[in-house]
């Protein structure tokens, strides 16, 4: 039996990934200690309950120099040189032909051009069937993240994780 999950880690959980099997896309923004990583550990497993395989990508500070860093060992078969549409096309085909969630974990890291294909695999999503969550923490300034965000936030409202309350740390 799996352990019980704090109700707002649940909750969230439960808007990334939810009980009709049915795609969902989802933006959660959080700052460091509000417990994003909670929430996609959660999803993520509740994606593997399902059968499912997730797809993981985490954005790395010191790698934000490299272009397509990030992106590259998603789709290993392709030579897409420097273009972010044959980045996004194999990495959407990728996830549509193996019915795999895509999780992005501190999306504001990710190279430039990595963050472009995740935008443009977020985009794309919702006509294929797919399956995306990212976190991020609260970033002004970054046209990317906030056309990420606008696209996460096209069919359900991103999700903004505070810092914990009293009740909440006990749970």
């Amino acid at each position: 039996m799996a352990p019980r999950l704090p109700s707002r880690v649940a909750r969230v959980a439960g808007l990334a990934i939810p009980d009709s099997g049915d795609a969902a896309q989802l933006g959660i923004v959080a700052p460091g200690t509000a417990g994003a990583a909670a929430v996609v550990a959660a999803a993520v497993d509740r994606c593997r309950d399902r059968g499912m395989d997730v797809i993981r990508l985490a954005g790395r500070r010191r790698e934000r120099d490299d272009p397509f860093g990030a992106v590259r060992d998603l789709a290993p078969a392709v030579d897409a040189g420097e273009d972010v549409r044959s980045w996004r096309d194999a990495l959407a085909a990728r996830l549509a032909g193996g019915g795999a969630a895509f999780v992005v974990e501190d999306a504001q890291w990710l190279d430039e051009a990595s963050l472009r294909v995740v935008v443009g695999v977020a985009e794309r999503a919702g006509d294929r069937g797919l399956r995306i969550v990212v976190t991020h923490r609260p970033v002004t300034g970054d046209a990317d993240l906030a056309a990420l965000d606008a696209v996460l936030g096209r069919n359900q409202l991103l999700v903004s994780l505070g810092p914990l309350a009293e009740s909440e740390v006990a749970e």
